[in-house]
């Protein structure tokens, strides 16, 4: 609300009237990241998620090691800065890809090459040969970026085992609403066994934010075990989570993202949407069946999305939200003139697709930049841009309310995200 009444007094200011030209943004859309805070909590499961979950992707570039980029020759344990863009097709072609489906297309992709490779003993006149030169530049190209992806995806999935299976499908329970007491459970022996406190953190703010299962009793019973399993000093990290609302006993007043009403939000904007990940037809695949909230409200705000009238209908706009949500809906609509020219000029401005800028106050997700690039594949009438003061993920989120000071610095030996606090802009809070 305070960006949105910035931006229409400094048009107003401006003087800028309802006779300007339009720009290319039709649309923009202001998310509060408070109105999604589950979301960052769960572990991201696309392949540029999970490269930042485990190796961190810091403007946009990771660090390997020298060997995964082919520099056999490097010392051991030497690091190197690799980028991570659309200028790498293959990167641009996998980035948004559910982990679970990314084998078999880099499988593909290695098959393609060697076929491309092959021709060479087939190229028998010099114009054949000079074709296949020409085409060399571009295949030692592919098969360097290939194989650093492969190394990067074996690495990553070598976090991604048993342990790893059971922690996302206790994420997915939570948010699901699915035997919260074994949930609970898996919580209590995860803190016994002393798992990375960022880990443990998560999911108890995801059953902070979407159940009412964190009563006084049992409140009190994990903050004990926190402390008998990571020291006293955990009580501050606990103080700030509660602070801006990822950690909330349940039934306390003023609540900030009234976890009572997680049950109503993700049938209104239907959550859950089966999908298959191979050839998704819904942004749900990003978590193999959860669809962002954030990403969802956008969805909303077109009116667009693969909602199932029979099953009560979908809320035609965020009012129906309001009361749900952290603050509320509001909208400022702006008069502005049609493209200029007419005729020809404005039947060729109606086939282009209209842009909505989506910006994220407190940070995004690669994940959720993947549902809305797929979002934008998927509208033939509309195109997305993200904006954000922060990428962020929930590792990071949690980094940046641990009081390190008190020597509760996260374990990064599992998937509970790199610490980018110092050269992204500091404090989550």
């Amino acid at each position: 609300q305070l960006v949105k009444d910035m931006m229409v007094r400094m048009r107003r200011e401006r003087g800028l009237s309802s006779s300007d030209s339009p720009g290319e943004i039709d649309t923009v859309i202001i998310l509060d990241r408070d109105s999604d805070l589950v979301t960052p909590m769960l572990t991201q499961i696309t392949y540029e998620g999970l490269v930042d979950e485990h190796l961190g992707i810091s403007n946009a570039s990771v660090m390997l090691d020298a060997k995964m980029v082919g520099n056999d020759k490097a010392p051991p344990g030497k690091k190197v800065k690799h980028p991570l863009n659309s200028d790498d097709t293959l990167y641009a072609d996998i980035r948004d890809l559910n982990f679970s489906v990314l084998s078999r297309i880099l499988g593909e992709k290695a098959r393609t090459l060697k076929e491309s490779e092959d021709e060479r003993h087939q190229a028998h006149s010099v114009g054949q040969i000079k074709d296949f030169v020409k085409k060399l530049g571009s295949l030692q190209s592919e098969k360097q970026s290939l194989t650093v992806h492969i190394e990067v995806s074996q690495a990553i999935q070598k976090e991604c085992g048993d342990e790893f299976a059971r922690h996302f499908q206790t994420e997915q329970d939570i948010i699901r609403g699915d035997d919260l007491r074994a949930c609970v459970d898996y919580l209590d022996n995860a803190i016994i066994d002393k798992k990375p406190l960022a880990q443990v953190l998560r999911q108890l703010c995801l059953l902070s934010l979407t159940t009412n299962e964190l009563k006084q009793r049992k409140w009190e019973e994990i903050r004990h075990s926190m402390i008998q399993s990571y020291g006293y000093p955990v009580l501050f990290t606990l103080l700030n989570l509660e602070k801006v609302g990822l950690l909330q006993q349940s039934g306390a007043k003023g609540s900030v993202c009234k976890p009572g009403n997680w049950g109503r939000v993700k049938g209104q904007c239907q959550l859950f949407f089966d999908t298959e990940v191979e050839s998704p037809a819904d942004i749900s695949y990003i978590f193999s069946g959860y669809a962002p909230l954030s990403c969802r409200l956008v969805q909303m705000a077109h009116s667009t999305g693969p909602f199932d009238s029979a099953a009560g209908g979908r809320p035609q706009d965020w009012g129906a939200l309001d009361g749900d949500l952290p603050g509320g809906p509001s909208d400022e609509a702006q008069q502005l003139a049609a493209p200029a020219g007419g005729g020809a000029g404005a039947a060729e401005a109606g086939r282009q697709k209209k842009l909505t800028l989506v910006l994220f106050l407190g940070g995004v997700t690669f994940a959720e930049i993947s549902a809305l690039r797929f979002m934008g594949q998927k509208d033939p009438a509309r195109q997305y841009v993200v904006a954000t003061t922060k990428l962020v993920n929930g590792g990071g989120l949690i980094h940046g309310l641990t009081e390190d000071s008190q020597g509760l610095a996260p374990d990064r030996s599992s998937w509970v995200g790199p610490d980018r606090s110092s050269s992204e802009g500091g404090r989550y809070a």
